[in-house]
C-alpha cells in the first residue's frame, strides 16, 4: 500500500537549496518518488507555518525506508539541510471503510 510524506519547509538558502533541488529531481525519477505537490504559498488553518510543503508518494513503507537511504540522496539531503528547516509527516494511503 502507498505511502506518503508530507514535508513542511522554511528555505533560509534559496541558492544551497536549489543544489537539493536540482540533485533530488532525478533521485525522485530514478527510484520512483511521485512527487504531488509542491507548493510555496500554501494555506494552513491553526498553528501551522512552513513556507513550502512537499507531498511525496512511495510504493510502500519499505520503498520509503530504502529511499531514505541511497547514497546519493543521503548527499543531496546535506544541501537541503543546510539551506532550510524541515519537517515531516509520514503516513499511509486510506484503505477506505
Amino acid at each position: 500500500m502507498s505511502v506518503f510524506i508530507l514535508a513542511l519547509i522554511d528555505i533560509h538558502d534559496p541558492d544551497r537549496y536549489k543544489l537539493y533541488e536540482e540533485a533530488a529531481a532525478e533521485i525522485f525519477a530514478r527510484e520512483e518518488v511521485k512527487v504531488h505537490a509542491v507548493d510555496d504559498s500554501p494555506y494552513f488553518a491553526g498553528d501551522i507555518k512552513a513556507g513550502r510543503i512537499v507531498l511525496l508518494e512511495f510504493k510502500d513503507k519499505e520503498h520509503r525506508k530504502a529511499f531514505f537511504q541511497t547514497p546519493d540522496y543521503i548527499e543531496a539531503g546535506k544541501h537541503r539541510d543546510a539551506a532550510s528547516e524541515i519537517r515531516t509527516i509520514a503516513f499511509d494511503r486510506f484503505a477506505g471503510f
